[in-house]
């Protein structure tokens, strides 16, 4: 019998089919609860205690949960579910004066609505998020409003371990960034500061891909690049960019003492297309200990620093002619395994 056909067993019940189940070894029911639907997981966890204890064990799988101001209206705001990366399937939880309107979504299409009359949003959407973060195992976190102190921490402690995408909006660095899941080798983020990210908060990130937008100060890609120099990132760091929307940033600054080398920019004019004025973009290569390198790119407001590994070379081919004769190179990353490194040899 298929894995399909043992729905049935809560969803028509009968004692037969109550006996059926509960005969199933645990192991066997985890494996038949995963491909449940939420709404298919909540019905079977209400028909008895030792099913609601297997139910959540089981964490419904998400792609990503985003809260994020409401698009037509900045005095509200919204939270959604997202069960899958084309965001086909997706719940969403909207604030309407002193409502909260629940709608179900098969792309455009609801298929299902409730309000919830005379509720405080805030509290409510502060619940149902927690409540999504216990029940699930995410892969992206989306949050484009800012929280009180405590919340994103908090929920951050929620989360299930594993390789998670943080996209997050705040201007409570200091009780975020010293959070463990960003010492996660594996998870990526993307940061955006309200009153700008300082280098003072950046000591223990080590995601294998960084984005800050809306920096203090050159300090925070500086201290960043100078750990990857000495060897502070894992093997698995890929590349960090940084964005300032309230000044230029200074190329100085930003590689500060690190040792580099000028590079031509015309080996990189098939890959860096949406750059526009290509002849004010500065390249370098850079130096770090062990025989490992990697490449900056600045313009304006705009930086790029990114490790030299082996999906890069194969990107950019013409950057083999300007590697030193040996260069330690990280292999690319299959399934999240980290594989052990190679050489490039020299053309």
């Amino acid at each position: 019998m298929s894995v399909f056909c043992f729905k049935s067993f809560f969803i028509f019940s009968s004692d037969k089919k109550k006996a059926s189940w509960n005969s199933l070894e645990e192991k066997v029911q985890k494996q038949v609860i995963e491909y449940l639907t939420p709404k298919e997981k909540a019905a079977m966890s209400l028909t008895s205690k030792s099913n609601y204890a297997v139910v959540k064990s089981v964490p419904t799988e998400i792609y990503c949960l985003q809260f994020s101001p409401f698009r037509f209206s900045s005095k509200s705001e919204e939270i959604f579910v997202f069960f899958d990366e084309d965001t086909q399937n997706s719940f969403q939880f909207i604030r309407m004066d002193k409502d909260v309107r629940f709608v179900e979504k098969h792309g455009e299409v609801e298929v299902r609505e409730k309000v919830f009359k005379k509720r405080e949003f805030r509290e409510m959407a502060d619940e149902c998020f927690q409540g999504w973060l216990i029940g699930t195992r995410i892969r992206t976190l989306d949050i484009r409003v800012n929280r009180p102190t405590t919340a994103i921490p908090a929920w951050l402690d929620i989360i299930v371990e594993g390789a998670v995408n943080f996209w997050l909006m705040s201007d409570h660095w200091d009780k975020i960034l010293t959070h463990r899941q960003f010492s996660n080798p594996l998870s990526t983020c993307k940061l955006t500061g309200y009153d700008g990210i300082g280098h003072e908060y950046l000591d223990g990130v080590l995601c294998r891909q960084i984005h800050l937008n809306n920096i203090r100060d050159e300090g925070s890609f500086n201290s960043l690049v100078q750990k990857w120099v000495r060897g502070g990132f894992p093997v698995t760091f890929e590349w960090l960019e940084v964005t300032s929307v309230t000044r230029p940033l200074r190329t100085e600054r930003l590689l500060g003492d690190i040792r580099v080398q000028a590079l031509e920019s015309r080996i990189f004019e098939e890959t860096d297309k949406d750059i526009q004025e290509k002849d004010l973009v500065e390249y370098y290569l850079v130096f770090g200990d062990n025989d490992r390198y990697g490449v900056f790119c600045g313009i304006d407001n705009y930086a790029r620093f990114s490790v030299i590994n082996q999906s890069l070379v194969d990107q950019i081919p013409q950057l083999h002619v300007y590697l030193p004769p040996r260069v330690a190179v990280v292999p690319k990353l299959e399934n999240y395994e980290v594989s052990k490194i190679v050489g490039v040899e020299e053309v």
